[in-house]
């Protein structure tokens, strides 16, 4: 499923923001920075983009559904994620958290000698 921002960008370039979005929002959750203030550096780090915030905190939400475990850090920053976007609907994230899920239900590869 691809990024609803058009041509801008490669999905290589798409990836490394999500992931520093997605990271810096664990560093902020780690940290037990106040809410508020996570939800602010988040939408900042987003420019503003709720489309972003959606794809990131819905990809992320799917993806731990796909694999619940007891570890929430996970769930919790998607759901921080997925309240940064102010102006989200819930038709926003239905296609990111089923993208998710199917991202989650994939084998994973480890490296074993």
């Amino acid at each position: 499923m691809g990024g609803r921002r058009g041509g801008r960008g490669s999905d290589q370039e798409e990836r490394l923001r999500h992931a520093a979005i997605h990271g810096h929002g664990w560093r902020l959750v780690s940290d037990s920075e106040a809410i508020t203030d996570i939800i602010t550096q988040l939408r900042e780090l987003a420019g503003g983009d709720d489309h972003l915030l959606a794809q990131v905190g819905g990809t992320a939400a799917g993806a731990w559904l796909a694999r619940p475990s007891p570890e929430t850090i996970e769930l919790l920053v998607a759901t921080l994620l997925i309240r940064a976007g102010h102006g989200l609907r819930f038709d926003d994230l239905v296609p990111w958290v089923e993208e998710g899920h199917r991202r989650g239900l994939l084998p994973t590869h480890n490296a074993s000698f």
